[in-house]
């Protein structure tokens, strides 16, 4: 009975692995600190897109005490819905300041390229006099190359 109970129970824990034929590490061809990170679930979609920007002049307080970094390093998080090769993803952007969407096509070679539908200011974004359009553009694209 104990190796039943044991069989049922690894069973029940690999039908909830989630990998799809996209899922992976992407890689920006010239920024390369840019990275997106895919993972599948059936028709849902998530990607962490991690990357680093200079930090000027920014007084951080962290748990160890207070510090200048050089740089942020930083990471959005998107989700939306995949179909076949095709998927319409949203997040939000610029440290809670825009919501962007995109469509996302990848191809059989590897790539994944994001064409922004949408980028719009979130409630803080115009508080703060953010201008999201200027920092990507609707109808721009990046391209992606999987790595992993």
């Amino acid at each position: 009975m104990k190796k039943f109970a044991a069989l049922l129970f690894s069973l029940s824990t690999l039908a909830a692995v989630a990998a799809g034929p996209y899922d992976g590490i992407y890689q920006h061809p010239t920024r390369t600190s840019n990275y997106a990170s895919v993972h599948q679930n059936g028709n849902s979609l998530i990607i962490a897109l991690f990357d680093t920007m200079p930090a000027s002049g920014v007084r951080m307080s962290t748990e160890s005490g207070a510090v200048m970094p050089t740089r942020f390093d930083f990471w959005d998080l998107y989700q939306g819905a995949i179909n076949g090769n095709l998927a319409t993803m949203s997040g939000q952007t610029a440290f809670g300041g825009c919501v962007s969407t995109f469509a996302l096509v990848f191809d059989a070679a590897g790539h994944a390229t994001a064409t922004f539908t949408s980028v719009t200011a979130t409630a803080l974004g115009t508080a703060q006099g953010l201008n999201c359009a200027s920092g990507t553009a609707v109808g721009s694209s990046l391209a992606y190359t999987k790595v992993f």
